[in-house]
This record gives structure tokens, C-alpha cells and sequence, in this order.
């Protein structure tokens, strides 16, 4: 799925404001990625849509569908 840790893993933490995710989704098709959900879809959309440090963009990341901003930073904000 693109840029991803060695484990596969996707993150959009970053290590601090202003700075690139640690792993974002890839951008080699068409500067975009797909993405399975837990609950079975796939969307697509441009790595700049993905990785986006919004409320609502963050929300979706999230179970309970909160943004969560004390988890956008690994040293905080």
C-alpha cells in the first residue's frame, strides 16, 4: 500500500507541526492511494487528501469519530 513502515504499517502521526506524516499512504499513482476500511470499503484519494490535519479529515481515523489532535504529534502540537 505505498509508503508504509516495514511492518506495512500506515501512520499519520508526524514527529512535529510542520512536519511530513512518519508513514503516509503512497502517492506513486497518480500522486494518490487506496485504502481498505475495517469495515470493508476502499476509497481513493490523493496522498495530500489523506494525510490532511483537519477535525473532520481526522475523524475518520478514529472509532468513536472524534479527531483526536493529542495524537497528530508524537511531541505534541
Amino acid at each position: 500500500m505505498g509508503t508504509a513502515s516495514a511492518t506495512g504499517s500506515i501512520s499519520f502521526m508526524r514527529p512535529q507541526v510542520g512536519s511530513p506524516p512518519d508513514f503516509p499512504p503512497g502517492d506513486v499513482h497518480k500522486k494518490g492511494a487506496n485504502i481498505a476500511f475495517c469495515d470493508g470499503h476502499v476509497e481513493r484519494q490523493k496522498q495530500a487528501k489523506w494525510i490532511e490535519l483537519t477535525p473532520a479529515a481526522a475523524r475518520r481515523w478514529h472509532y468513536d469519530n472524534q479527531p483526536h489532535p493529542e495524537a497528530w504529534y508524537r511531541t505534541g502540537p
